[in-house]
C-alpha cells in the first residue's frame, strides 16, 4: 500500500495511516468498479452479436422454408442445432449482463459511500497544519491519476 504513494513525492508524515488507508481502499473500490463496467459492457456487445447472428440465420432458416413457420418453429428449431446455439448464447448474455449491472451498482455505491465519506471527514484525515498542504495535491493527484473527485461531493 505504502509504495502506491511514493510516487507523489509527498513527506510520508504528511498523510496519516488512516487517511492512506482509506485512499488505498478507494483506489481499489474505484479499480472493481472499473472492471465490473467493462465486464458489463463486453457481455452486453457479447448479447447483441449474439442477438444480431440469430435473427440473420433465423432469417435465412425462414426464407428456406418458404415462410410458413407457424406450426414449424419448434421442428425448425430442434432441427438447426446452430439457432438453439445462438438462442443459449443470448440467454447467456442476458443473465451475465443483468447480474453485472447488479454488480455494477453496487460497486458504484460502496465507491461512492466511502469517497463521500472521506470528503466528510477530511479534517480528522489532515489534522496537523502540514497535512492541509499536501491535502491539495493528494487530491489532485488522485484525480488525475485514478479519476476520483475528491474535492466536492
Amino acid at each position: 500500500m505504502m509504495n502506491q504513494f511514493k510516487e507523489w513525492n509527498i513527506d510520508p508524515n504528511a498523510l496519516t495511516k488512516v487517511s492512506l488507508v482509506m485512499l488505498d481502499e478507494m483506489v481499489t473500490r474505484k479499480e472493481k468498479w472499473d472492471q465490473y463496467k467493462k465486464a458489463k459492457d463486453h457481455w452486453s456487445l457479447f448479447t447483441l452479436l449474439s442477438l444480431g447472428l440469430f435473427l440473420l440465420f433465423g432469417a435465412q432458416v425462414i426464407r428456406s422454408v418458404g415462410g410458413a413457420i407457424g406450426p414449424n418453429l419448434l421442428s425448425i428449431l430442434v432441427g438447426n442445432v446452430f439457432l438453439l446455439l445462438l438462442i443459449l448464447l443470448f440467454a447467456v448474455g442476458l443473465v451475465q449482463v443483468k447480474l453485472f449491472t447488479k454488480k455494477v451498482t453496487k460497486a458504484e455505491d460502496e465507491f461512492e459511500s466511502l469517497r463521500i465519506e472521506c470528503i466528510d471527514r477530511s479534517s480528522e484525515l489532515w489534522e496537523e497544519d502540514q497535512g492541509w498542504k499536501y491535502r491539495d495535491d493528494v487530491f489532485t493527484y488522485m484525480k488525475k491519476n485514478h479519476d476520483v473527485n475528491l474535492y466536492y461531493k
